[in-house]
């Protein structure tokens, strides 16, 4: 468990930094995003494979990894995105932020 909570933390981090660079053109939040991609595939392996007792063959634990990894990277790029949008929209009002 303490492993996964590494992962969901890293994942956090990396989606936390995707999300503030670049531009905020729509076209970088395709890029931003892409990473999650790979979960289907990951969430078919696992369907697929039996993997609960260590089996499941070499693909098993990428596929964990990116569920994981997932899981803190997709609220930290939305987060992030979030506060990006807010800050341009007060700005733009004049408001101070």
């Amino acid at each position: 468990m303490d492993e996964i909570a590494t992962i969901v933390a890293a994942g956090a981090v990396l989606g936390a930094l995707a999300g503030w660079i670049g531009p905020g053109r729509w076209r970088w939040h395709l890029v931003r995003l892409a990473p999650l991609l790979l979960v289907p595939f990951a969430l078919y392996v696992l369907a697929t494979r039996s993997w609960i007792f260590g089996g499941g063959g070499p693909l098993v634990e990428p596929s964990l990894l990116v569920v994981c990894g997932s899981l803190g990277y997709l609220p930290a790029v939305l987060a992030t995105l979030l506060l990006r949008w807010v800050v341009r929209r007060a700005a733009d009002q004049g408001l101070a932020p």
